[in-house]
């Protein structure tokens, strides 16, 4: 980068690893030169790891022939998904989707304002090729690390050698900053979906708690790798299938779910309507358990259920459902634990009774009224 940037980048030091993934190695990075700050500028570098490359070759026809036991509609599933994975040893194919994902900065709450959500962003002079992506560093800790130091913080606070009252103000505070991040993770839940299946149709495809972060002003989503573009076509169905679940209709959602196989697949059309009296007893059962909260896993599910019978789906709509769990997961996780502090809060309330009276006692004085004791508080 150095030598690619003469006269704009002078230098880069490594500040600390932030972790590998699958197939790049993340690296929190300070860059110095005349195109940034005098004391330079925090960034993160992500690599390619040269050994990514060679693991998938060996691995994938070992993965195919696993998939293949399993059935054809899973052998089409994993060969959907590698394709998806292969784009990722291209770093520039996530720096566009990065750009795109700029539709996550429009985020508004329930009232229109802004609702503390951004995408990450490119750095504006290093620009991204296929093995590198430098990217500017974003603001605090993923949300399962925020979620994790809610409980190591709360515990800490009951430990600590101080009143029940200033324990319980302290547990409110961790409650109160978690409502407004809560705030922020349910605004981009929102605009997510309405995205994926309302606008532009273009949505992040692996949302979770380790893909989102929570900073001082709000949140930011990271790591588009795995963004996803769906058609018109596919919108259509996807979201009659979504409404059929919700009301249960199975019909509707069979009929919604032929029109997402690959119309340029033919073998598989006709493998769904061979198969489709079963398939819909099936389809009816699964569809008809749970409640709207579950509307996501009911079509993966259906999915899983229609992958065994060797009927695949495209992999966006796949890749659709499995992030509308996670994200959905994500929700429930954090609120779990603004419950689970709300419970330890009040039981430091409850346990505040006998101090209470003891101040009170000891604030408490006696008078001689008609020669009478009179206590007063």
């Amino acid at each position: 980068i150095v030598e690619n940037y003469k006269g704009q980048v002078s230098n880069i030091k490594v500040v600390k690893s932030l972790g590998a993934a699958s197939v790049g190695q993340a690296l929190l990075c300070k860059v110095y030169g005349p195109a940034y700050p005098q004391e330079g500028r925090e960034v993160v570098i992500k690599l390619l790891r040269p050994d990514a490359q060679n693991r998938l070759e060996r691995e994938k026809e070992i993965m195919r022939a696993c998939a293949k036991e399993v059935g054809p509609g899973m052998l089409k599933t994993y060969d959907g998904r590698l394709e998806e994975i292969e784009k990722e040893f291209d770093l520039t194919i996530e720096a566009e989707n990065v750009k795109r994902g700029a539709i996550y900065d429009n985020t508004k709450d329930s009232d229109g304002k802004p609702g503390g959500v951004q995408a990450m962003k490119l750095d504006s002079i290093i620009a991204p090729t296929k093995n590198c992506m430098v990217i500017e560093k974003a603001d605090g800790v993923t949300v399962n690390k925020y979620i994790e130091n809610m409980e190591k913080d709360a515990q800490e606070i009951i430990e600590k050698d101080i009143s029940k009252q200033e324990k319980k103000k302290q547990l409110q505070a961790i409650i109160d900053e978690a409502v407004k991040k809560q705030k922020c993770l349910i605004n981009f839940t929102k605009n997510w979906t309405e995205e994926g299946m309302f606008k532009s149709n273009f949505y992040h495809g692996d949302l979770h708690a380790g893909n989102l972060m929570f900073g001082k002003d709000g949140m930011t989503v990271i790591d588009f790798g795995n963004a996803v573009q769906i058609d018109k076509k596919q919108s259509v169905a996807l979201k009659n299938m979504l409404c059929a679940v919700t009301v249960k209709d199975v019909d509707v959602f069979t009929d919604s779910f032929r029109k997402l196989i690959n119309p340029n697949d033919p073998e598989m059309l006709k493998n769904f309507d061979d198969k489709r009296a079963e398939l819909t007893k099936e389809l009816s059962k699964i569809i008809s358990l749970g409640g709207s909260e579950e509307t996501g896993t009911r079509i993966l599910v259906s999915i899983m259920k229609a992958q065994e019978h060797g009927i695949q789906l495209p992999n966006e709509i796949y890749s659709f459902a499995q992030s509308f769990i996670r994200l959905q997961n994500t929700v429930d996780e954090l609120n779990e634990k603004i419950h689970h502090i709300e419970i330890l809060k009040e039981k430091e309330y409850e346990a505040n009774d006998e101090e209470v009276v003891e101040a009170v006692e000891d604030a408490s004085f006696t008078i001689l009224v008609d020669d009478e004791e009179v206590s007063f508080w």
